[in-house]
């Protein structure tokens, strides 16, 4: 058995790997905000349901058809976006999709 010497990297190249790094930081913030975002829409029901118990009259039919609606808005989006992101591309409708839960979350947060 022979071992392959190690040949180190010509310098050089940091430039490049430091624009690439960024790249995944950049991506990885995105993704970690509109996951953020769409969480924080969907775990909001509850507490919102509570503050609408409050001033409407509410039975508990209405609390479970509202949080379920809600949920399944979320399949129903994720789904209907996922054919668009097929059909058109994933990058225009990943970014259509983060503002669109982003300006939503900003309109939840300050009701």
């Amino acid at each position: 058995m022979t071992s392959t010497p190690i040949t180190p990297t010509p310098a050089g190249g940091d430039e490049e790997d430091d624009r690439l790094r960024w790249k995944q930081v950049q991506k990885g913030l995105l993704s970690g905000g509109g996951f953020f975002a769409d969480s924080y829409d969907l775990f909001v029901i509850n507490p919102g349901l509570t503050n609408l118990a409050v001033g409407y009259r509410q039975t508990s039919t209405d609390e479970s058809l509202i949080a379920s609606m809600a949920l399944w808005g979320a399949v129903t989006g994720q789904l209907a976006f996922g054919l668009l992101a097929d059909m058109i591309g994933r990058k225009a409708i990943y970014v259509t999709t983060v503002l669109r839960i982003t300006i939503g979350s900003i309109g939840s947060a300050s009701a």
